[in-house]
């Protein structure tokens, strides 16, 4: 654990968020403990835009660069009031409400950040797929600190990918050196995190603290929230909560349509996809605020067209390169760049299939058990499934919401509407397939959006169930005890069971020799020693095992064109020459860099990769003076590079 770049994460957060409402001058009566909390959450929407308004004006991305900006105003702050603060420092005379709440949020943060945490560091490598990737673009980050990539990739998730989940870990593994716990932990901090955001979303959007206490306790339980999967949608919700708390604040001062702004360019900078998604969310609300107090949004409308101001520093530069992407994946943007007409159709098709009711990777038909029951195994990027209590609960408030609906859809419960038509959206979008929508929106990816608005409805099902006995002060304990009793059994411990699994895959068609290797690695060779293997594939999970390649290096890709004809001696001298330490083969590797005559039913084929390996391996074994042998395993094989 790097307990110095824990704390460097809160200082660059709560100082961006707190110079931000310093120089705006927010009239604040917010309590400390809300008041610092956001600080942190608009501090990494802020984190987000001044990177990519630095990386713009080509300032290098180092730490200490956040450092300055997120600390400078701070310390202005407390050199002008350095009487006064130790003397406005109070602690409170008795313990009340809302501090009992407040507590109890603290225990379900620590909660969440345990279960997510501990289940991610559980094994020594990064899950199917993904995580794989992102620990590449965290490295390159961190390496060039820089978000441009000068060639293209097949999988990216940098640029032209919106950069802001990887240049955080890239910023942040800057003084982390080992990349597998950096990514593993802060990926789980940030989902953690979003409980506490969510709570104060909920809190500032139903005026209370027991909806939104008992919302962010059923958020926690329930299996189709997130998992601690490690990409950029593990920050995607926490932003969209910092926005909906922004759009609340701004009716007390009309300055907080500028952190709105910044939050909305924050989101447009994550993911591209899951924006268009929270947009319509967004807009949702909006409209039907506008609806219910008769006044048309003009401050939310501005923020939005300041956050997508904001994103120009990134997508006015980058827009074609994504078209490209996803027109033509894996295919050079130079090649790409001639015959417009063909890309811009290309892209029109892959837009189709993005869109289509059945696109994602994961989306399927979903049966009433899907939702109805939460099991223990689970999808791992994106689980699914609520709980028998929950169900049953969103079955009585929503039957208690229309029965009462001439008292509860008064203008003052205009969030109720709000929250009816999300669930309602995301209800609908989950279900794609199963509907046979003419369109969709990733139906799996759905499933942790529905959880918000299921959340809120459930959490405040749960207290107008708890409510009806609150005449008897014993029974309304009781029924609250069970009522939160049976919501862990049958949903709770799904989820952390599921979470703290230690047997997720590694993916990327890993076997279990090359697992075990790459784990090795890991445990054995000291931290970020620099690996070669022959694949542009396999260096990926060299990164991903704390060991260091420059797979981004121009002369190296150009090295690896044709290397397995190449003469041992000239990969020697070109090992030295970069300064590798050691040369890795496995059955996997020389396979991928084979994969133009590869087919998974070709035995054929598998003989003759696994002839290359043993060629590979017998003529290191035979220049022992230059390659040592260190460790070997059926289908990995590791050489010290003398």
């Amino acid at each position: 654990m790097n307990i110095v770049t824990i704390i460097l994460f809160f200082v660059y957060m709560w100082g961006f968020g707190y110079s931000v409402s310093h120089i705006l001058k927010i009239k604040d009566t917010r309590d400390n403990f809300e008041k610092n909390i956001m600080h942190v959450g608009i501090g990494m929407c802020t984190f987000t835009v001044v990177g990519v308004i630095l990386n713009t004006l080509h300032v290098p991305l180092y730490w200490w660069v956040f450092l300055i900006l997120s600390i400078i105003t701070v310390l202005y702050t407390v050199i002008k009031r350095r009487k006064n603060i130790i003397s406005d420092f109070k602690l409170p005379s008795k313990i009340n409400k809302k501090q009992i709440i407040y507590v109890i949020l603290l225990l379900l943060f620590a909660f969440n950040l345990y279960t997510y945490a501990s289940g991610s560091l559980a094994y020594s490598y990064m899950e199917d797929d993904d995580p794989w990737v992102y620990v590449r673009e965290m490295k390159y980050v961190a390496t060039e600190k820089t978000l441009d990539v000068d060639y293209f990739r097949q999988v990216n998730y940098l640029d032209p990918y919106p950069p802001a989940y990887s240049m955080m870990m890239g910023v942040l593994h800057q003084t982390s050196p080992d990349a597998q716990w950096t990514i593993k932990f802060f990926n789980a901090l940030v989902i953690a995190l979003g409980f506490l955001f969510f709570f104060f979303m909920v809190k500032v959007l139903t005026k209370s603290s027991y909806v939104a206490l008992a919302s962010t306790f059923i958020l926690s339980m329930i299996p189709a929230y997130l998992s601690h999967f490690v990409w950029s949608h593990s920050l995607i919700p926490g932003l969209f909560f910092i926005l909906i708390y922004c759009y609340e604040m701004i009716s007390k001062d009309t300055k907080w349509t500028y952190i709105t702004g910044i939050a909305t360019g924050a989101i447009l900078l994550t993911h591209p996809y899951q924006a268009i998604k929270l947009g319509i969310m967004a807009a949702i609300y909006f409209i039907v605020k506008w609806i219910y107090t008769k006044k048309f949004q003009k401050h939310i409308a501005l923020s939005a067209l300041y956050g997508i101001i904001l994103s120009l520093f990134w997508w006015a530069f980058k827009y074609k390169d994504m078209i490209r992407m996803q027109a033509r994946p894996g295919t050079a943007i130079e090649g790409a760049a001639s015959g417009s007409a063909s890309v811009l159709s290309q892209f029109g098709s892959a837009f189709m299939r993005t869109f289509s009711p059945d696109g994602g990777s994961a989306t399927r038909v979903y049966t009433f058990a899907d939702f109805f029951t939460a099991q223990k195994t689970n999808m791992i990027n994106q689980p699914i499934g609520w709980g028998i209590v929950v169900s049953i609960l969103l079955v009585i408030v929503l039957v208690f919401i229309f029965a009462k609906y001439k008292k509860v859809f008064k203008a003052k419960n205009y969030w109720l509407m709000v929250v009816l038509v999300w669930f309602l959206f995301t209800f609908l979008f989950v279900n794609s397939m199963t509907f046979n929508l003419p369109i969709g929106f990733g139906a799996f990816r759905m499933w942790m959006l529905l959880a918000i608005p299921f959340s809120i409805l459930v959490g405040f099902g749960m207290l107008t169930v708890a409510n009806l006995f609150k005449k008897q002060k014993v029974l309304w304990i009781v029924v609250l005890l069970l009522l939160v009793g049976g919501i862990f059994a049958t949903s709770g411990h799904a989820k952390y069971f599921h979470n703290t699994n230690p047997g997720w895959p590694p993916g990327g068609r890993l076997i279990p020799s090359e697992v075990s290797g790459l784990v090795w690695m890991k445990d054995n060779l000291p931290l970020n020693s620099k690996v070669f293997m022959y694949g542009e594939r396999a260096n990926r999970f060299v990164l991903g095992v704390n060991m260091d390649a420059c797979v981004w290096c121009e002369d190296e890709r150009e090295f690896r064109q044709g290397i397995v004809e190449k003469d041992i001696n000239i990969v020697y001298k070109f090992l030295k020459d970069h300064e590798y330490e050691y040369l890795a083969f496995t059955y996997g590797d020389i396979k991928s860099v084979k994969a133009d005559s590869y087919r998974d039913d070709d035995s054929w084929t598998n003989e003759m990769v696994s002839g290359l390996i043993t060629e590979r391996i017998n003529d290191a074994a035979a220049l022992p003076f230059r390659f040592v042998l260190v460790q070997q395993f059926d289908g990995f094989i590791l050489f010290r590079v003398a």
